[in-house]
């Protein structure tokens, strides 16, 4: 929920980039996916929301000010 209210935030995918609104829905699909396998936030950040399971590249975060960080560290921040 906290992604999809992110004004100015760019999510990048494998070299895409995404508003926060197709970002939280991408998310949201992984975590159905995964299951009862997501026991914890951390595990929802490491195995979810930190990375592609197709590529294993880590996802991205382009706040307003052009910076980007993994979005594990941002995620965790935003905690």
């Amino acid at each position: 929920e906290h992604v999809s209210r992110q004004t100015g935030v760019v999510f990048v995918r494998n070299g895409d980039a995404y508003d926060a609104a197709r970002a939280a829905a991408h998310l949201r699909m992984k975590l159905e996916r995964a299951g009862d396998r997501v026991r914890s936030v951390d595990q929802f950040i490491d195995e979810v929301a930190g990375r592609s399971w197709l590529s294993g590249r880590p996802y991205l975060v382009r706040t307003p000010d052009g910076r980007e960080q993994p979005a594990s560290h941002w995620l965790r921040a935003e905690l």
